[in-house]
């Protein structure tokens, strides 16, 4: 009799339990997981990695619905645990909830000026793929480079994913680049904006990009980002000859260039040879010379200068260097 007693307790138990686990629903899911965050102290970014690790099988089980959104947005929730549940919906392959209705979230919460940074930051990371083809992401990007008190730490953040998918306000963006960057990784932003301007569809950016060539020196980050933008306008035809009158002049000149690194010199060699300008020819065999002979110069110097003398053979029938 005891025996059948201790049976039924169990059955009863496995019951209660399966009886339990069929009623946690969301909302259920998502206090268990606050309960959990909230008992952890650590609130920096090794903090947020040990905790992703930790939860992440509770976390992976909470389903994609409007439940999860909700509770995204909720200020009462710790916000560690919404930095999980924004990492949840991103990953989700079966989500319930519309496109739509996931970028509003991210965007809310870019644009939250109560939000906790290291979620802005995410939400800004989160927007970055879906900027490529969604206004609405292009959208929340873009009002949060125009955020003059922006965070840096988000502001950084914002700015990858502008420089990778590009926005159109130009005026953000010069805005962007007149800041006095701090630190190395707030140069990234400025870097950024510059990458922007080359994805832009505004007819001033390219103006913008030559004046960034004019105004920076040579062996500056913002004179070989930009030229890295004017190579990639290159790729379209069209704009190649259009840009052409006003872009080999200023190759030429870098041509010059005798700074130590000489990144932006050995780039213009290039794109000079990518245009076949003839008048690349010498100033790239002098590269070859001595340094004392007004040659050398820099880590791109006679290696550089034979690469690209090579390369403007190797494109002709014939090989016009191939007496030097």
């Amino acid at each position: 009799m005891k025996m059948l007693l201790n049976v039924c307790a169990l059955l009863f138990a496995f019951h209660g339990v399966c009886y339990s686990g069929q009623k946690m629903g969301t909302s259920d899911r998502i206090k268990k997981l606050n309960l959990s965050v909230s008992s952890e102290h650590g609130t920096d970014e090794k903090a947020l990695q040990f905790l992703s690790r930790r939860l992440g099988p509770d976390v992976d089980k909470i389903p994609v619905d409007k439940e999860i959104l909700a509770a995204a947005r909720d200020k009462s929730v710790d916000w560690r645990t919404r930095y999980l549940l924004l990492g949840r919906i991103s990953s989700d392959s079966e989500k319930k909830v519309t496109k739509d209705e996931e970028l509003s979230v991210y965007s809310d919460s870019l644009l939250d000026t109560t939000e906790h940074e290291d979620v802005r930051k995410l939400a800004a990371w989160l927007l970055m793929e879906p900027a490529k083809a969604e206004q609405k992401a292009r959208h929340a990007l873009a009002l949060a480079a125009k955020d003059k008190a922006m965070p840096p730490k988000v502001l950084e953040s914002v700015m990858v994913s502008v420089g990778y998918a590009g926005i159109d306000d130009v005026d953000a963006l010069n805005d962007l680049m007149k800041r006095e960057p701090k630190t190395n990784n707030e140069i990234g932003i400025n870097l950024n904006a510059v990458r922007a301007l080359g994805k832009s569809k505004d007819p001033r950016a390219v103006g913008m990009l030559f004046k960034i060539l004019d105004e920076s020196k040579p062996s500056s980050f913002y004179n070989m980002t930009a030229l890295e933008q004017f190579s990639g306008l290159m790729k379209d035809p069209v704009m190649k000859e259009k840009i052409r009158p006003m872009l080999v002049p200023r190759l030429l000149k870098l041509l010059d260039d005798r700074t130590r690194i000489g990144a932006s010199r050995h780039h213009a060699g290039w794109m000079l040879l990518d245009y076949r300008e003839k008048r690349a020819i010498d100033p790239i065999m002098k590269w070859l010379k001595p340094q004392n002979e007004g040659g050398g110069g820099g880590g791109t110097g006679a290696m550089g200068g034979a690469e690209i003398l090579c390369g403007w053979g190797e494109k002709k029938k014939h090989r016009p260097l191939e007496n030097f």
